[in-house]
């Protein structure tokens, strides 16, 4: 097994001994101190350090699809899925990759486990694209799962730009906003106030310490509404960086509730199931493991639920156009599903229809787009009028000042 090390050691640059200090993946402790006395260095102490989530590999979405491009080669050749894999991380040279791979290699040197189990062990890939890997290796064919896994994760890191390109400019705004009003709440107010109490004009002074409540209770409701809505924002990026457990399945509950979010998860995932719907049925792969790979890679709950309530009515005996009636496709979906006879027919509709729900897709994000502008335009309007009008205290307050001083 890989294990993170810090090394000591001592180099003799031009004769004089120098104190190095290094860490980094090795498979033993043997190999490090082999390496060591290859380079004339003296090992001084060798100690194993856990590994920390920051101090992990990164591993590209370019690195992810060109091994997966391997792997459907070394297949071509003859070779099997497992064999496959097992001579990809061998050939792997990076230490700090081979990290990351070695519990999937654990699993093939076994030799107890699967292909699809130590695929899984390399935690590089969603639940969708395991299933459709899975499906290409029990048909055979996967060179074309292969390209249907690519596909499907172009399509996710499309759609996740998309989101996260709105959200930045969101949350711009609304640390903007809430820096803003958050300077008046507890660096200018206070200010304004301590000066005002030395006014010697009762009646003025009462008046202006009035205003200023009220300047506290309206600022005070706008900083709130900034933080909530910047938790908010939070809550969504983090629900898309931790991409499985209860973080997205929190954030895609109350997601569902909003009915413009919701149009877009909706969208995005439907044009993302049937795209795979529409190559996998092309390449000949059973209707039955395309549906549970449909079901898979959806994280979208309504989504999720259609594809299931397909395959449960296909196994009761439906057709699969009787099957794939729901109200969470369109009439003229609908109109066109029912009409289908056999499965090239079908594969052509799912094609269509995701093409259709692409551009539905986009169309729900420009709106999501165009309200987030509205209403933060509106909450930075609000913040901007609040902002004059405790000037305009500041001001009046001053002038009271210099009057009491006359």
């Amino acid at each position: 097994m890989t294990v993170y090390l810090d090394v000591q050691y001592i180099v003799y640059p031009n004769g004089q001994a120098t104190l190095k200090r290094k860490s980094y993946f090795a498979l033993d402790e043997r190999g490090v101190l082999a390496d060591l006395t290859n380079q004339g260095a003296q090992p001084l102490s060798i100690r194993r350090k856990r590994i920390r989530w920051y101090q992990r590999q990164y591993i590209s979405a370019d690195y992810k699809q060109s091994f997966l491009r391997a792997l459907a080669f070394l297949c071509e050749t003859g070779e099997t899925p497992g064999a496959a894999l097992e001579a990809l991380i061998n050939r792997e040279s990076d230490t700090a990759y081979r990290a990351e791979f070695q519990p999937a290699h654990e699993v093939l040197q076994r030799g107890s486990q699967s292909f699809m189990e130590a695929m899984k062990r390399l935690d590089m890939y969603s639940n969708g694209v395991l299933a459709i890997i899975e499906a290409g290796e029990k048909a055979k064919d996967l060179r074309t799962a292969v390209q249907t896994a690519i596909k499907f994760m172009t399509d996710r890191a499309k759609l996740w730009r998309m989101s996260l390109s709105a959200a930045a400019w969101v949350a711009f705004d609304l640390f903007t906003a809430l820096s803003t009003v958050i300077g008046i709440q507890y660096q200018l107010l206070p200010m304004i106030s301590d000066s005002i109490n030395s006014v010697d004009n009762a009646q003025a002074r009462l008046s202006l310490l009035d205003s200023i409540a009220r300047a506290y209770i309206i600022n005070g409701t706008l900083m709130w509404v900034s933080i909530v809505a910047t938790a908010g924002v939070a809550f969504v990026a983090l629900s898309q960086f931790f991409r499985t457990g209860k973080w997205l399945k929190q954030f895609s509950g109350y997601a569902e509730r909003m009915p413009v979010v919701r149009q877009y998860l909706e969208n995005g995932a439907l044009y993302s199931t049937f795209s795979i719907v529409a190559q996998m049925t092309a390449a000949g792969m059973p209707f039955n493991d395309t549906l549970r790979i449909a079901i898979s890679s959806s994280s979208v709950r309504s989504v999720k639920e259609f594809w299931t309530q397909v395959e449960e009515r296909l196994l009761n005996g439906s057709t699969s156009a009787e099957a794939m009636m729901s109200k969470l496709l369109t009439v003229a979906e609908r109109l066109v599903i029912g009409a289908h006879k056999d499965f090239d027919q079908l594969q052509v509709i799912a094609a269509t229809i995701a093409t259709t729900r692409q551009e539905a897709t986009d169309r729900a994000l420009k709106r999501i787009i165009t309200w987030a502008m509205i209403l933060t335009v509106g909450y930075s309007t609000l913040a901007a009028v609040n902002a004059l009008w405790v000037v305009w205290l500041q001001s009046q307050g001053l002038n009271v000042t210099l009057d009491s001083i006359k």
